[in-house]
């Protein structure tokens, strides 16, 4: 077993609020750290219980390999040694969470299964949105 293995996951939307209706784009960034070490065929899984619509396309560079979609996010990237997959989601904010505060939190993991991952706590990122507000410094 090599525990060099190290496959990161990153996600963000460039906002903080968001509110019932709106569209959103993320950036989920797979990345495979490892030099030498071929990561295979990594599930990816991008779960939210307040968005719908979801549809993404997806790009790899050094080697790496993703296809979009549509509907439920479950999808697959092959990660050689180096390689990296960019998927770009759009989403919109499920009209029937109304305007509430929030959080809402959207989390995003990527585990490789052909061996250890030496670093597992970067295998999961979560971004948090908040609900509408009337002030976005919190003076309320």
């Amino acid at each position: 077993m090599d525990d060099d293995l190290d496959v990161q996951v990153s996600l963000d939307n460039g906002v903080a609020f968001a509110v019932a209706g709106q569209s959103l784009a993320y950036d989920l960034l797979v990345t495979n750290l490892s030099p030498g070490i071929d990561a295979g065929l990594v599930p990816v899984q991008f779960t939210s219980d307040w968005l719908q619509d979801l549809a993404w396309s997806c790009s790899g560079s050094g080697g790496g390999g993703c296809s979009g979609g549509t509907g439920a996010f479950a999808a697959q990237a092959n990660l050689p040694a180096g390689a990296e997959v960019h998927y770009v989601v759009t989403a919109v904010v499920d009209p029937s969470f109304g305007n509430v505060d929030g959080p809402y939190d959207l989390v995003a993991t990527a585990v490789a299964t052909v061996a250890d991952d030496s670093q597992p706590a970067n295998n999961t990122a979560v971004h948090v949105d908040m609900g509408p507000r009337i002030f976005g410094d919190d003076f309320e």
